[in-house]
């Protein structure tokens, strides 16, 4: 697992209630295919996911 630094002021969109969603750690694991990039977030709906970097675009703006 390699951690990609500070992620407090990224914002993306939550894949499951389409609301921002604050990053509240980003890390990589080595898969298969290669390294995967992973999200903690928590979005303005209180949920707390740990998703793909893929699967949670940036939000614009």
């Amino acid at each position: 697992m390699t951690d990609l630094g500070d992620a407090m002021t990224s914002t993306v969109y939550c894949p499951d209630c389409h609301r921002p969603a604050v990053v509240l750690s980003r890390f990589s694991l080595d898969e298969a295919t290669g390294p995967a990039e992973y999200l903690r977030i928590r979005c303005a709906g209180a949920l707390t996911l740990l998703v793909t970097s893929d699967e949670a675009p940036p939000c614009e703006g």
